[in-house]
């Protein structure tokens, strides 16, 4: 449904937007506004560029909240960028930010800083009905097509079709002299698109011997009338009759995944299944679920690589886009307390999964990954680690074969949100409540249920903390996992007892703009900073089918490996 506003909050001024959008729509102005709108199944970021780009205005409910959301500066960003009006309506008396004054320095504000926030939204209205009439008259204008013939014009048309009557009439005078013989009328041969007279030979296929066409004014011999010139037609043969030869034997070619039925395996939980490759080494994977459509979910038996979730958005680990610098010598509990969660997102990164470096590398068949934010160059993480920097690697699908990436199946799942997006629910009542004091996988999963999520569409993915639980602890299988000989040799760390190592979850420590879930080399939960780049990475995926035409037993020791052309 189209719409003239789009409403940016943040969470925290749920109430407000919602009275804002009540009062616009009461005059009929359309307003487009999350959660509200966004479609079941549609990506949250999909769905947020497109309301922006199709709107008119935006209302801005400007807070200190909002201030320093950055779901609502890419908002306002996008917004700029597509020349959309926007309105900042100010709730509370704080000053923008230096990354939210690039976007607003020329526009004018609303203040509704005063208690009476029903007059405020009164004016609001008024505003945007104005604007909205002056947008409209303004695409109207834009959208003018080149103006129309005046009226006192009936004057040339009467003139032109005089001269068309005139010009019909010579042409009749010309065909007939043309065309009529003494005493006889000669049949003139015009093909079946209204050919003139000069091209009849092209398309009877006439050549130089041919008669001549009768000109103006000459006679044709009554005893010789010419007869239409036809274009000669082959008859139709019989088809010859060909005896069937023996065909000689075609090399045997490997069967496709997908389309060879007699030789199909259906792929059952526990199998392991051998399945494109990393840095030249195949990897291994375990089915770990078949969904209700019968796709299998796969699962690394081991630890592919050793990388940061996602960097620090300042681009320098540990320092703000302002300069300042993160005490390290600060105690863990004061941390919270002496840095707002913006500034923890652009020291340490954020563990909004959707935006994560994870993700982008994850989800790239490019040779050159794009990522949405700051690239996990050696700058942005952990300066411990920064040998496992991957900024200049290509992505994780980059060496999958075409057919390989065709038996990927895209597919959107539940994402559970921190407290610095809320604003981007798109259900749940609660916020995740995992703590430290919860190491066990089983009761990290306590509201999970309940807790904030969006919807977000991925082809590879890191596991949740509920589908650890529900996947792998409940089937009676270790959490605790050891790096490949690949990863291992790869990786300058050298830090791992037994050469396990941690792995990260998708699930964000919710009460943090910053950390994220993680599986400790003991298989306990715990949790860490996103640009500690110290733990490993156990992608998961779909396959398009659980029956695929495989070769091998299903063993780990010997896994199934999928025939493809």
């Amino acid at each position: 449904m189209s719409h003239d506003v789009f409403i940016s909050y943040s969470f925290k001024d749920k109430k407000i937007a919602d009275a804002i959008c009540n009062a616009l729509e009461s005059e009929q102005i359309r307003c487009w506004i999350a959660p509200r709108d966004v479609l079941p199944g549609v990506e949250w970021g999909e769905a947020i560029v497109e309301a922006i780009a199709q709107a008119k205005i935006m209302v801005l409910v400007f807070s200190a909240a909002a201030n320093r959301s950055q779901q609502v500066l890419r908002e306002v960003e996008r917004a700029v960028n597509k020349n959309v009006i926007i309105i900042p309506f100010r709730i509370e008396n704080v000053l923008p930010t230096k990354s939210m004054e690039y976007f607003l320095y020329s526009t004018h504000w609303l203040d509704a800083l005063t208690p009476d926030i029903d007059k405020h939204i009164e004016q609001l209205k008024e505003t945007v009905i104005k604007l909205r009439s002056s947008k409209d008259k303004k695409d109207n204008y834009q959208m003018t097509p080149p103006a129309a013939v005046p009226s006192h014009s009936h004057k040339h048309w009467k003139y032109l079709a005089l001269g068309m009557m005139v010009s019909m009439f010579v042409f009749g005078i010309l065909a007939l002299l043309y065309l009529k013989p003494s005493g006889h009328n000669v049949p003139v041969q015009v093909d079946d698109v209204g050919m003139k007279e000069q091209e009849v030979g092209l398309a009877t296929g006439r050549n130089d011997d041919s008669p001549e066409l009768p000109k103006a004014g000459s006679e044709v011999k009554p005893e010789e009338p010419q007869p239409p010139v036809q274009q000669p037609r082959i008859p139709e043969l019989p088809a010859p009759v060909v005896e069937p030869k023996a065909q000689p034997a075609l090399p045997v070619q490997p069967p496709s995944a997908v389309e060879v039925d007699n030789i199909s395996i259906q792929l059952k939980v526990g199998d392991y299944i051998r399945f494109g490759n990393y840095n030249g080494q195949p990897i291994d994977w375990r089915v770990i679920n078949i969904d209700e459509d019968g796709k299998p979910l796969l699962f690394a038996t081991k630890i592919i690589s050793v990388k940061p979730f996602s960097a620090a958005q300042s681009g320098a680990f540990n320092q703000s886009s302002h300069g300042r610098k993160f005490d390290t010598r600060k105690d863990y509990s004061a941390v919270y307390m002496d840095y707002s969660a913006e500034e923890l997102r652009q020291m340490k990164g954020s563990n909004n999964w959707y935006w994560s470096s994870l993700r982008d590398w994850l989800n790239s068949s490019e040779k050159r990954v794009k990522y949405s934010s700051a690239p996990p160059s050696a700058n942005a993480i952990s300066g411990s680690y920064r040998t496992n920097s991957y900024d200049d690697e290509p992505g994780f699908l980059y060496n999958f074969s075409s057919e390989e990436l065709n038996l990927i199946k895209p597919v959107t799942r539940r994402i559970l949100l921190s407290v610095s997006d809320q604003s981007e629910y798109q259900g749940g009542t609660e916020l995740y409540a995992w703590d430290r004091n919860t190491p066990r996988a089983r009761q990290a999963i306590a509201n999970y249920d309940k807790a904030y999520f969006k919807n977000v569409k991925d082809r590879v993915f890191l596991l949740s903390i509920k589908e650890v639980v529900d996947y792998v602890e409940d089937r009676g299988w270790k959490l605790k996992a050891a790096l490949t000989s690949e990863a291992a040799e790869r990786d300058n760390l050298k830090i791992y007892r037994g050469n396990y190592a941690g792995w990260w979850l998708v699930t964000p420590r919710s009460s943090t703009s910053c950390e994220t879930l993680f599986v400790t080399t003991e298989g306990t939960i715990a949790s860490s900073f996103v640009s500690e780049a110290g733990y490993g990475v156990r992608p998961a995926l779909y396959l398009v089918s659980s029956k695929l035409a495989l070769t091998g037993k299903g063993k780990e020791t010997e896994p199934y490996v999928c025939l493809l052309k």
